[in-house]
């Protein structure tokens, strides 16, 4: 039974994925990796039947926990969902969550046509990396699927990542039928983000150091004034 809940999940997203363009969306953020994906169902009756059902649907965050349920929609005590937004009038879902760098390797979207997904670390340059293996499985498993379109944002330093294209700093990769042979994922950044706690600190610091140097500085001349003004 736990895994026809899974099964559920995966076979009622193929009628969502139906002749449209999938668009996952990381946004990284210092420590937090937000993923956002928007599934767009076309306007075909089936695709309309199962949006209807799975608009009110809770998917795990973490791809270990698909099993977690039985085939009911019923949330278990101490497993994470994505937050999902349903738009009628779009007929669109969206998916979203935040997750940490220890953790977003085990991410259910990230791992939905990848399933070797995983993170590497670099202590001697302070990276991290992030491979999906080259065999992108949707495509064989969802046929009527057309494209899948992967957009990366971060503020920490991309080091290295083989993206189809860059635009306003935005890596992007499109992944097709054509391509998805071989096709595969990967991008290096640095470990921790110019704009951590420990660099917030030291502006803030810097800051009150600052305060502290003009306070003292008014008080100097405002001390010499008085003098002037009591000299006898």
């Amino acid at each position: 039974m736990k895994r026809k809940w899974k099964l559920l999940i995966l076979f009622g997203i193929t009628f969502l994925l139906s002749g449209c363009t999938v668009e996952y969306n990381l946004d990284i953020r210092n420590a937090t990796f937000q993923e956002d994906v928007i599934i767009t169902a076309d306007d075909s009756e089936e695709s309309q039947q199962y949006y209807n059902i799975y608009k009110n649907w809770s998917i795990p965050s973490f791809y270990q926990n698909l099993n977690s349920n039985s085939d009911t929609n019923t949330k278990v005590d101490g497993v994470e969902y994505y937050q999902l937004k349903a738009d009628d009038r779009q007929s669109r879902l969206r998916l979203r969550y935040s997750f940490k760098q220890d953790n977003y390797a085990q991410s259910t979207m990230a791992k939905f046509c990848y399933h070797n997904f995983y993170k590497s670390e670099n202590e001697d340059s302070k990276t991290v990396s992030y491979t999906a293996s080259m065999n992108f499985q949707c495509f064989e498993t969802y046929e009527t699927l057309d494209k899948v379109v992967v957009k990366l944002d971060t503020n920490r330093e991309m080091v290295n990542h083989n993206a189809d294209r860059v635009e306003n700093d935005t890596y992007i990769w499109e992944i097709t039928k054509d391509n998805a042979r071989g096709k595969y994922i990967f991008f290096e950044i640095e470990k921790e983000s110019r704009f951590g706690w420990l660099t917030v600190l030291k502006y803030i610091l810097i800051g009150l150091g600052c305060l502290a140097i003009l306070g003292l500085l008014f008080i100097i001349y405002f001390r010499r004034k008085w003098v002037k003004a009591n000299r006898i």
